[in-house]
């Protein structure tokens, strides 16, 4: 609803951790494939709007030599309209 959103959900029984409920989110919403996720870490959780806790976490894709293309990705059209970029 004409928000930008970060991948994200409620963890699965079979997820690990909060890395594994990210990385899976990621490839159910976007096609992004675990293997293409370097994970660097994670923040300390956060309460949203909703008061439910949310714990970012942040991954490395691509890099210089080799940007994230987002024509690419595998959008799932009942989660997500559209999907961009930003070097950092």
């Amino acid at each position: 609803a004409g928000e930008i959103c970060f991948p994200g959900g409620q963890a699965d029984p079979a997820d690990t951790d909060v890395a594994a409920t990210a990385l899976r989110e990621a490839q159910e919403e976007v096609g992004l494939g675990r293997s293409e996720v370097e994970v660097l870490g994670q923040m300390s959780p956060i309460l949203s709007r909703g008061k439910m806790a949310v714990t970012p976490v942040i991954g490395a894709v691509g890099g210089a030599r080799d940007p994230l293309d987002p024509h690419q990705l595998k959008l799932n059209p009942s989660e997500v309209a559209a999907a961009f970029a930003l070097p950092l």
